[in-house]
């Protein structure tokens, strides 16, 4: 199922899109999209390019630099590449804040139990001393 939207997805695309662009048009995880794509890959049924940052995908043999630029003037050539990299740069910082809001989270949520946690005790504390003491 999830690998027939993919394949109609990426059909529809005029560009290479990211994995996060794909999970976010069909509404399914990062992870899962991820996995399936490499399971298409592995069946030749869709195409990748690899960056530094992440990996692009492609319905098999419809990207080449030629359908993707206008001419074979390197000014164009030149805005394409620029659009991609902004395209990705984009993509990859939107994922970091994701991620590093996350962690945020996690991190005050871990904190705030550790608080929590601190103050159950300290009342116990002071309760057991008044009881004993008091």
């Amino acid at each position: 199922m999830l690998q027939g939207l993919l394949l109609g997805q990426l059909q529809k695309e005029v560009v290479p899109v990211s994995t996060r662009q794909l999970a976010l048009k069909l509404g399914f995880s990062w992870h899962i999209v991820q996995e399936q794509c490499l399971e298409l890959l592995i069946k030749k049924k869709i195409d990748r390019i690899e960056t530094t940052a992440s990996h692009l995908w492609t319905a098999v043999g419809r990207y080449s630099t030629k359908s993707l630029s206008l001419s074979d003037d390197p000014k164009s050539i030149n805005i394409l590449e620029k659009k991609l990299l902004a395209e990705l740069e984009k993509s990859i910082t939107k994922e970091l804040i994701e991620s590093l809001e996350k962690n945020i989270q996690s991190t005050l949520a871990s904190k705030r139990d550790q608080l929590l946690f601190q103050h159950k005790k300290q009342e116990s504390r002071k309760k057991e001393e008044v009881e004993n003491y008091g």
